[in-house]
């Protein structure tokens, strides 16, 4: 059975990755794109008769149904509800609109939110990361793919005063973000990265390499860590978090990436893995060991 599937995002990158995901499956998926949530809606609006949201467990909102008007749908949505819209198309249940709505129009706080999730704490185990990473005092740690800083100031913690964490990511809004969260916990060993898609940019040679929920997002990969590699130090090390293909929406937005890739990939890279964590179920945790 085919779906129809609107893709709504405003970001170029992550609507072209989303597509190009999506019509990799071209029996499964006929792919459509809107560049606005007020044209996605009026898409919507205009294809089909009844709508059902699913809670993914993202940041609340008001509730959302087939009688309320297009603008209402827009409030709702800019104000921080991010839901799934299953559609049935006019007259034939049996081919479902699937409507993707990815964090569109949404501002850096309400993609922070999003990111961490309410529960994170209790799955992601943070402290017990930060533990395993084997971070000395005095250490400098580039947080690739730093977002809204969850682990930013965790790192920083660790490496302590003498120390430095750069927090590094192509979002420039996100990146505005937490360089106000810096300032205001006076965290003085964070710097804010304004990175390329191909290349991190760390301003200088560190320690550790860290990345959490961000390898799925990166093209050309080989390459990328092959490049990666020029700012680690001779006994540098990089540390992967990565989705493992634990739900609904990792599965169906391409959201992870299977473990025995990461390794194969990253040792293509010259990279050689020092250690595989399993206490986290979401997520496979790798660390490994820089070329040499």
């Amino acid at each position: 059975m085919s779906h129809s599937v609107l893709v709504v995002e405003d970001d170029t990158h992550t609507r072209a990755y989303l597509v190009d995901a999506l019509s990799a499956d071209a029996e499964s998926y006929t792919v459509g794109t809107a560049v606005s949530l007020a044209q996605g809606l009026d898409a919507l609006r205009r294809q089909m008769t009844d709508v059902m949201p699913v809670d993914l467990g993202l940041p609340d909102g008001n509730g959302l149904d087939s009688t309320s008007s297009t603008t209402e749908l827009s409030e709702n949505f800019r104000g921080g509800s991010m839901r799934l819209l299953v559609g049935w198309i006019a007259g034939r249940i049996t081919l479902p609109l699937l409507f993707v709505l990815l964090l569109c129009g949404c501002t850096a706080e309400m993609k922070a939110r999003a990111y961490a999730g309410d529960d994170r704490d209790g799955w992601q185990q943070p402290e017990r990361v930060i533990g395993e990473l084997g971070i000395s005092a005095g250490q400098s740690v580039a947080d690739v793919g730093s977002g809204g800083g969850y682990f930013t100031f965790r790192l920083a913690e660790a490496v302590g005063e003498t120390g430095h964490v750069y927090a590094v990511d192509v979002d420039a809004e996100m990146n505005e973000r937490l360089d106000r969260l810096t300032l205001e916990r006076g965290a003085n060993n964070v710097t804010v990265v304004l990175a390329d898609y191909d290349d991190p940019k760390i301003p200088e040679l560190v320690d550790l390499i860290f990345t959490s929920n961000t390898y799925h997002h990166i093209e050309e990969r080989v390459a990328y860590f092959e490049r990666a590699c020029d700012y680690l130090k001779p006994d540098g090390r990089l540390a992967v978090l990565e989705y493992k293909q634990h739900g609904f929406l990792q599965r169906f937005l391409g959201h992870s990436t299977d473990d025995d890739i990461i390794v194969s990939e990253l040792e293509q890279a010259g990279y050689t893995l020092l250690m595989k964590h399993d206490f986290i179920e979401q997520q496979s945790f790798l660390i490994f060991d820089r070329p040499h």
